[in-house]
């Protein structure tokens, strides 16, 4: 997850905080801009990226880091010495 939400936030969550924020400036009707109402946006906007972050990194531990583990394996057991003296 650490390696996907700075992704996720820079190609989604400024795409997203404006939509945000016209559905909730729009509910409220008010045109004072406070600092709760800026802070309502933002954490509601963290809360619907959340699950997206959380499958993005799901999908890149499933295709990419486990592969390059299974191939830091592989390339350990071809690269050591066997024990009975043998490559």
């Amino acid at each position: 997850m650490y390696l996907m939400h700075w992704s996720v936030l820079e190609c989604l969550g400024l795409r997203l905080f404006p939509m945000v924020w016209r559905v909730v400036h729009g509910i409220s009707g008010d045109e004072v801009v406070g600092p709760w109402k800026i802070t309502f946006v933002w954490i509601l906007t963290r809360l619907l990226l959340t699950p997206v972050v959380v499958w993005a990194g799901d999908l890149f531990c499933t295709f990419v880091d486990d592969n390059c583990v299974a191939l830091a394996k592989w390339l350990e057991v071809k690269c050591i010495k066997q024990e009975g003296g043998e490559k």
